[in-house]
């Protein structure tokens, strides 16, 4: 059977070459590695983008192979090779994902941060070091992927993008703060202090979602000098006690 669907790759029709290749996908033998590398470059769209599905499918052996496909110029097939790579969780993935961080089409840079949170432990350092990216899609994205994984190591450097000159980068280092629990209730306490209500109303719900142990965090700063800390302090609290 594989060496009829490899055949079938070289068929005039495309809608015979994307069967051949999603069947080759299902197969998952590493035999079909080379073959369905040569479908990334096939002139169609729907070939190009099933190959990229059908390599994660196999596996390990196509690491390499999807790592090259997200420099396909078609968009889909780049977010396809992304989620491929996030659902086979190669560390070796990890550099060319922080670069998908910063692709111009936003489904892409989405994929990118969902693979990255799959990936898990061996990306938290390089997100970290993405904080520090010129590229601000680069930031936040690194940011949300590391509220993903919820490791403490991330907290420190989150309370750093917490200051960051981007608005969506600091509301994103709230989101991802709240999804690290406890160990971030101190920061977001911090982010009460924020000139956008936006930004502050995203701290007050991610200390809700803590719960209890904001508690007493939440009680400190119900005596903050800033009346805006002093209010939204208190609607979380009565927040965490109406969920309670």
């Amino acid at each position: 059977m594989l060496n009829a669907l490899k055949s079938a790759l070289k068929d005039e029709d495309p809608r015979v070459r994307s069967g051949a290749v999603l069947a080759l996908g299902e197969l998952g033998d590493s035999r079909a590695v080379d073959p369905l590398i040569t479908a990334l470059k096939d002139e169609n769209l729907f070939v190009r983008s099933s190959a990229a599905w059908a390599l994660g499918k196999i596996g390990l052996p196509a690491v390499e192979a999807l790592i090259t496909a997200l420099k396909d110029e078609d968009p889909r097939v780049r977010s396809g090779a992304v989620l491929a790579l996030g659902e086979l969780g190669d560390s070796r993935a990890v550099d060319p994902l922080i670069t998908a961080l910063k692709d111009e089409d936003l489904f892409v840079r989405r994929a990118a941060v969902d693979a990255l949170g799959k990936i898990g432990l061996p990306a938290v350092e390089a997100l970290i070091t993405a904080l520090k990216d010129e590229d601000p899609r680069v930031r936040s994205g690194a940011v949300l992927a590391l509220g993903e994984l919820g490791d403490s190591r991330a907290v420190d450097p989150l309370i750093t993008a917490l200051k960051d000159e981007d608005l969506f980068v600091r509301r994103a280092a709230v989101d991802a703060l709240g999804k690290i629990g406890p160990p971030a209730v101190e920061a977001l306490i911090t982010a009460l202090r924020d000139k956008y209500p936006r930004l502050r109303n995203g701290a007050v719900d991610a200390l809700v979602k803590i719960g209890p142990p904001a508690v007493e965090a939440l009680r400190t700063a119900l005596k903050d000098e800033n009346p805006d800390v002093r209010i939204d302090a208190a609607r979380a609290l009565v927040n965490i006690d109406s969920t309670r």
